[in-house]
Parts: structure tokens; C-alpha cells; sequence
């Protein structure tokens, strides 16, 4: 697994996702087998949708270590999907020009320790943004979480 993780540092994979996800794949082998297949394949989208999937291991395995009596936390109902996906795609617009304000998607990948590929990928999909990875970005750009998911519920 060393030379896969050197590998990715050469590529200017952050070194916090690097540690992060090395952790996971001795714990879990589905993270192991993801690792193998970044290390193999040559096609860099495949690779960047790779590190996406990655990261969203990540994001799943932090959320399994935080106690379940943390915070009662917001719930969506999912009644009207296409509804849903038109206000992520509304969110995700305005997230990406606060960010951009901010200093761009190259800038918060490097606060975030969260690929590029990883941002693009959530930025531009109606898929619901993790909110350990809206935790993430609200950090990095010195937001209350609460403003983020106040622009969440405004749209």
C-alpha cells in the first residue's frame, strides 16, 4: 500500500486523504480493492471518479464514529424527488459562487484536504452533498455551518 499512497502524494493527492484513506483499506477491504483499481487504471477520469468514491468512504466512515446522541439534526422528505434534485442543483449554484468568491474549487480542495475531483463531482451532480463534507467546506471557508444550510433551506 506504500507505493499506491506515494503515488498519490506524486499527484497531489493531500496527504490528510492519503493517511485517511490508508487507515480504511486495513479495515476495510472494499476500501483496499478501490485502492488497487486508482493504482491500476490509466484513464484519469475513471481515476478521479475513483478518488470521489474514495472520499465518500471517508465521509461515511466519520460519520460511523460520531456518537448517535451528538445533535438531533434536520430531516428531508423525500415526496417529491424531482423537486429535491431542482433545490440541490439551486444550492449547489450558490454554494459554487460562494465559493468561487472565496478563491475557487482549487483553493477549498487544499483547506478541505478534499480532492478537486471530489468538489467538481459534488458541485455538478443532484446527488445530496454529505453534510460531514458541508461541515468540511463551511470550516475552510470560516462559515458557520448554519449559513450553509440556511442557503440550503432558502432555495
Amino acid at each position: 500500500m506504500g507505493e499506491i499512497a506515494n503515488s498519490m502524494l506524486a499527484v497531489g493527492i493531500s496527504r490528510e486523504f492519503v493517511a485517511s484513506i490508508i487507515m480504511l483499506a486495513f479495515r476495510y477491504e472494499g476500501v483496499y480493492d478501490l485502492l488497487v483499481m486508482w493504482s491500476m487504471e490509466t484513464d484519469s477520469r475513471l481515476k478521479d471518479e475513483i478518488i470521489a468514491d474514495l472520499q465518500e468512504e471517508i465521509d461515511e466512515s466519520s460519520q460511523l464514529l460520531l456518537p448517535k446522541y451528538v445533535e438531533k439534526r434536520d430531516y428531508l422528505h423525500f415526496d417529491n424527488l424531482d423537486e429535491i434534485a431542482k433545490n440541490v442543483m439551486a444550492f449547489k449554484k450558490n454554494l459554487k459562487a460562494e465559493i468561487e468568491r472565496w478563491g475557487g474549487v482549487s483553493k477549498l480542495a487544499k483547506e478541505t484536504g478534499i480532492p478537486q475531483a471530489s468538489l467538481s463531482r459534488l458541485l455538478g451532480s443532484p446527488s445530496l452533498p454529505r453534510r460531514s463534507t458541508l461541515e468540511k467546506i463551511a470550516k475552510a471557508m470560516n462559515l458557520q455551518e448554519s449559513h450553509l444550510l440556511s442557503q440550503w433551506k432558502s432555495v
